[in-house]
């Protein structure tokens, strides 16, 4: 909306106000990464193609809605699972960086695993210790989907999508 104002005087004296607030004001930061700070570290961490197909899935037409947008650890789980990624990888690097905490991306990953989108199997780390957890996508259909087909098929079957159920 824009206001014309034909005094100059005025005007001019109500912007000379709001810059002299915008300048004395105090500085905020906000609690989070650049988004290129957040795009270097999944390259660093998973690789680039990691990071072409999270930004795809990020960029899809199908990843954001009116109030049901996907959630984007959801979608860093599915990326995941594409790319044959370690659960534990994940959800160490996640909560290291801030998306969200380990318990956050456990439900994720059950979610998914519920539905049938992704799936995990037993990796051994050595003779010691429990077996992580490779995660892997769930429908055989979906083995070679790119990153937007990804997100259409978790839309439809969560039931948030364009699509419908099938």
């Amino acid at each position: 909306m824009t206001v014309r104002v034909a005094d100059t005087t005025l005007r001019s004296e109500y912007t000379d106000a709001l810059s002299t607030r915008w300048d004395d004001a105090e500085g905020y930061d906000l609690d989070s990464y650049p988004r290129s700070d957040f795009l270097a570290s999944l390259s660093d961490k998973f690789g680039d193609a990691f990071r072409a197909d999270f930004e795809r899935a990020l960029a899809a037409p199908d990843t954001r809605g009116p109030g049901d947008g996907v959630d984007p650890v959801d979608l860093l789980v599915l990326v995941a699972a594409k790319h044959g990624e370690q659960s534990y990888e994940l959800n160490r690097w996640g909560e290291s960086f801030g998306v969200a905490s380990v318990g956050k991306f456990s439900q994720s990953k059950r979610r998914l695993e519920e539905i049938g989108l992704v799936e995990t199997e037993k990796v051994q780390t050595g003779s010691v210790g429990r077996p992580r957890q490779r995660l892997r996508i769930g429908l055989d259909d979906l083995a070679g989907a790119d990153a937007e087909e990804l997100v259409g098929a978790m839309r439809s079957v969560l039931g948030c999508g364009p699509f419908e159920k099938r």
